[in-house]
């Protein structure tokens, strides 16, 4: 199965003003990329994963890029475990 997956991310570029001054400019790009994997649980499964990684990277994300790939997802989220779910957000991380 392949799943169309849109991913989001910032590229930054030089700009120069008339009057001298330059600033560094922030540019969101969204690029489609394809995922394959037997089953839809495997690819919400590495949704999750690589959005994890890019928790802390502002303007970084993957999303699913059609309707109802995304209402499959949030069926297949509200009904994992608490635990499942836990692992998902924290990863190998310690929860205190």
């Amino acid at each position: 199965m392949k799943v169309q997956i849109k991913k989001n991310s910032e590229k930054y570029k030089s700009v120069r003003t008339d009057t001298g001054f330059s600033y560094r400019s922030t540019v969101a790009v969204v690029t489609d990329v394809v995922w394959e994997a037997e089953k839809i649980e495997d690819v919400f499964f590495r949704l999750e994963s690589e959005n994890r990684k890019l928790r802390y990277c502002n303007g970084c994300s993957y999303e699913l890029a059609y309707h109802r790939h995304i209402e499959q997802h949030k069926k297949w989220y509200a009904n994992l475990s608490e635990s499942v779910k836990m692992k998902l957000y924290y990863g190998n991380g310690t929860v205190d």
